[in-house]
């Protein structure tokens, strides 16, 4: 009986948490990380502490990879002695020079957990199946409102 007394408060805060959905996505977009655009990803473990993410970015970007890979990856702290760096499609070559790169430390030793690579094609077909299936949600969300108002005005 409270969210029927109340339903205009309640409806108040579900627009405007719609309202702002849409201005969020509209000012910042949807942003697909490598499942969707496609790319590489490598999860590695140092064995004692972990060096500064200054520093690893400065190993990986003196690798002279073609295209270049500067500037288009990301790095992210994991645990406490690990990084996550996704980046485009690499080479198997371009991926051992990596390895060696991030492990050039002789006294801090590297252990790469997890290595994967998704392809663009791969990559577009979730992208596009993940639209199809939000757009269908919705629909689905307000087909069910629509047949519940119409139930409840019938009656």
């Amino acid at each position: 009986m409270f969210i029927v007394k109340n339903r205009k408060i309640f409806y108040s805060i579900s627009i405007l948490f719609v309202i702002a959905s849409i201005v969020a996505i509209s000012i910042w977009g949807l942003t697909f990380d490598i499942d969707f655009k496609g790319g590489s990803s490598v999860e590695f473990v140092y064995s004692s502490e972990r060096p500064s993410v200054d520093v690893v970015k400065a190993k990986i970007d003196s690798l002279n990879f073609n295209p270049s890979i500067v500037d288009s990856y990301k790095i992210v702290p994991t645990g406490d002695k690990g990084y996550n760096l996704n980046l485009r499609t690499i080479t198997e070559t371009e991926r051992n020079s990596l390895i060696l790169a991030i492990s050039s430390s002789t006294s801090n030793s590297v252990e790469i957990k997890k290595f994967n690579s998704v392809g663009p094609i791969l990559g577009k077909e979730a992208a596009t199946k993940s639209l199809v299936s939000i757009i269908l949600v919705i629909l689905c969300f307000f087909l069910e409102i629509r047949n519940n108002f119409n139930c409840c005005i019938a009656s």
